[in-house]
């Protein structure tokens, strides 16, 4: 089985970036848990290597016009991927907090 590569999303490396900034400057987490969060990450994506369709399809839900996929991290944030089949590649999408998710989607619906 041929695995996949990961394309990782400016929009992606900006909003781990502004995660991690809020973490240690301004909740002050510890290093260790940082690490360990971080970590999480890259182990779910390590998985969509071999398994790009392991998780949840939530295109129905959020209206998006093409299979897209959620990775649960926690109870706190998701990062949306889309599997681009004919190059063997995923693109990992932007990592938003569970609460922005919602706020973005209860906007929509009073357009």
């Amino acid at each position: 089985m041929e695995q996949y590569t990961l394309i990782y999303s400016e929009s992606f490396k900006k909003s781990l970036q502004a995660n991690i900034f809020e973490w240690q400057n301004e909740l002050l987490l510890p290093d260790e848990k940082i690490r360990q969060f971080v970590q999480a990450i890259y182990y779910s994506f390590n998985h969509l290597k071999q398994f790009p369709e392991m998780y949840e399809n939530v295109a129905d839900r959020y209206g998006f016009d093409r299979p897209t996929y959620r990775i649960l991290i926690g109870k706190s944030f998701a990062i949306f991927y889309r599997i681009i089949q004919e190059e063997h590649t995923i693109l990992i999408g932007n990592m938003f907090k569970q609460k922005q998710l919602k706020l973005q989607l209860e906007k929509n619906y009073h357009r």
